[in-house]
């Protein structure tokens, strides 16, 4: 195989985080003060780009977020630059999106189902949520119940052939008990007399509650392990008027928000988990005391083995859709890799193995149709015996590694092995979901 080609796409990585575990004495309070010897010590993230990427203008001001975590919380600091601070939603569990928000979504076993979604805004308020599949795929959100038209107040998987499911029911999701988070800002809020420099959000996550409904998840997270993450900064533009002789921000409702994130999804979607970035664990103290806080210092660590694979199978998820769409009349999926290149638009270095080994199809039973569904399956070029695989449902998975979610050590790739399928998680039917704003589509 030349790696000629295939060395810059496999380069070609997401965004990530480090994210080390608080050692003994060290423990963070949920204020959005920021002030501990914790917060002091992590690198800040990159400043966040426009969701669409280099599609998109650049933020008009900076975002920047880090991450720890201990036994029972996976621990969000985040800075948003804002000269005018401005937030109405007070109510938990309220609609924090029509304001200026802060979001954190979290997939921990990256397999693109059962991922949580948290909203907050400069008050306060905050809403958790609990995506069973992608909007795109028909949902459902899970949340408290009190906004029927966002979201329902629990999932049932159904049980019968003809209505599969991609897993486990949900009885209830709200985390208003259990999140702790607070805000801080530099400044007044909703007061143009005084203005501000700007907000900071701090979270802590509940570990047990994040890791319902994800196979294969470690509780604590151990080092060496990878969660999907991504953060969304929600920024609507707000006016100065004047009201009862005093001046207040009014928000400009003609001008559609801009939506700035950690990891640019190049579409004006964030509910493609497939296209987020990385929270690395490590339980290792940080580096550099105090100092490794200080602007222009990025940790990254070191990357996700199985992200060949990863591109590779969303690649291929991708091209199935657009087949099945320009096909249409009940033709379902294809299990010829060929077609997809021709008629799904499937890279050529995809198709021919470069990275993650040549693609692999085999037509099932599943959700697709009349005609069935599909797994696709692609081999590790770097893990020996380890074997991705995604099916159209989107839901991605692995098969032939150990414990640690690593290739076993000491082992050759068996190129006859069977390829494997867990039992079996088709998606419920495909919906358009309900509209939403521009960053958080609802489609």
């Amino acid at each position: 195989m030349s790696h000629l080609v295939s060395d810059i796409w496999c380069l070609a990585s997401k965004r990530q985080l480090v994210v080390r575990k608080l050692q003994p004495g060290q423990s963070i309070t949920a204020d959005g003060q920021l002030d501990e010897e914790a917060w002091a010590e992590t690198p800040w993230s990159a400043p966040f780009e426009d969701i669409e990427g280099d599609l998109g203008p650049p933020p008009q001001f900076e975002t920047k977020v880090k991450m720890r975590y201990d036994d029972s919380c996976l621990w969000v600091a985040a800075y948003m630059e804002e000269p005018q601070a401005w937030a109405t939603q007070q109510e938990t569990n309220s609609i924090v999106y029509l304001d200026n928000d802060f979001e954190v979504f979290v997939d921990p076993n990256g397999d693109n189902h059962y991922y949580k979604e948290v909203e907050i805004n400069a008050h306060g308020a905050s809403w958790n949520l609990l995506l069973v599949q992608p909007y795109v795929d028909g949902g459902p959100a899970v949340c408290n119940g009190t906004l029927a038209t966002m979201c329902a107040s629990n999932y049932s998987s159904p049980s019968s052939s003809s209505s599969p499911s991609p897993g486990p029911s949900v009885p209830a999701w709200d985390l208003s008990s259990s999140l702790r988070a607070g805000v801080s800002v530099d400044g007044a809020l909703n007061d143009p007399a005084v203005g501000s420099k700007g907000w900071s959000a701090e979270m802590c996550l509940p570990l047990k509650e994040y890791v319902k409904y994800e196979e294969g998840v470690n509780l604590p997270p151990r080092g060496g392990d990878y969660w999907r993450i991504n953060f969304s900064r929600v920024q609507w533009t707000v006016k100065v008027a004047s009201e009862g002789g005093s001046e207040v921000y009014v928000k400009d409702e003609e001008a559609p928000p801009s939506n700035w994130v950690f990891q640019p999804m190049g579409v004006t979607n964030m509910h493609l988990p497939e296209r987020w970035g990385y929270a690395y664990f490590s339980e290792e103290p940080a580096k550099g005391g105090r100092q490794g806080g200080r602007e222009g210092v990025i940790e990254e660590g070191p990357r996700d083995p199985k992200w060949p694979m990863r591109e590779a199978l969303a690649q291929v998820y991708e091209a199935q859709k657009v087949y099945t769409t320009l096909y249409g009349g009940g033709v379902s999926y294809t299990d010829s890799v060929n077609a997809l290149v021709l008629n799904g638009h499937l890279s050529t270095h995809v198709a021919q193995g470069f990275c993650a080994g040549i693609p692999e199809i085999e037509k099932t039973g599943g959700s697709g149709g009349a005609g069935g569904g599909y797994v696709a399956s692609v081999r590790s070029a770097d893990m020996a015996g380890v074997v991705g695989h995604v099916d159209e449902t989107r839901r991605m998975w692995f098969t032939g590694e150990d414990g640690a979610g690593r290739g076993k050590e000491g082992e050759s790739p068996d190129r006859e092995a069977p390829l494997q399928r867990p039992h079996e998680q088709p998606a419920v039917s495909k919906g358009t979901g309900s509209g939403r704003r521009r960053g958080m589509l609802r489609v």
